[in-house]
């Protein structure tokens, strides 16, 4: 969903300025890398789809090259979505808010999906342990599972760290005077 009060100079676009931009730019680093992976899924599906029905010798590694690197790029991505807000939602209620309740609001939706994140990340960091621990590996080409758990628990950081953004900004929202922000519009729908 996108933000009904982004970019209105009134609640500050930027709650935490040059920290904010720092994680923008490594977020959007980390998503260009996700992009790079889903690129090499469709080169490599093309190339074993050739091989396999051309000369009948297909790649022996395409499923675990596919399963692995769809994680990687679910988790490198998570970042960029949530710096720039874009997760699915539905505002048919919330255009309708005042911009102080719609801050409320985020804020409390906000703070569950940040404990909820702050778990995820845990876990993963906790499951990439055991895997390092344990030695486990795929089973045709023998690649370690734990590099990517490591890298998809980093990658999940910047999710925290975009919702600690939008805390940031939320909060600054509701200590903003409401008589100064005259710029929204009724429907929030920026036309």
């Amino acid at each position: 969903m996108d933000d009904p009060h982004q970019g209105d100079p009134a609640i500050g676009a930027e709650p935490a300025g040059a920290l904010d931009r720092l994680n923008g730019r490594i977020a959007l680093w980390l998503a260009r890398a996700a992009a790079l992976m889903l690129a090499a899924i469709g080169l490599m599906t093309f190339c074993d789809v050739f091989l396999r029905y051309v000369f009948s010798q297909p790649f022996n590694f395409t499923v675990e090259f596919t399963e692995i690197m769809m994680g990687l790029m679910v988790f490198l991505a998570i970042g960029l979505a949530t710096h720039e807000k874009r997760h699915i939602g539905v505002d048919a209620l919330t255009m309708r808010l005042s911009p102080k309740t719609y801050a409320l609001l985020d804020l409390a939706m906000s703070a569950i999906v940040l404990a909820m994140s702050c778990v995820l990340v845990w876990q993963l960091f906790l499951k990439a342990g055991v895997l390092l621990q344990k030695g486990d590996y795929t089973q045709i080409q023998k690649v370690p599972y734990w590099p990517g758990a490591y890298i998809m628990a980093f990658g999940c950081l910047f999710l925290i760290s975009g919702i600690v953004f939008y805390i940031v900004r939320d909060i600054r929202m509701l200590r903003h005077d409401p008589h100064a922000s005259t710029t929204a519009n009724d429907n929030r729908s920026g036309v």
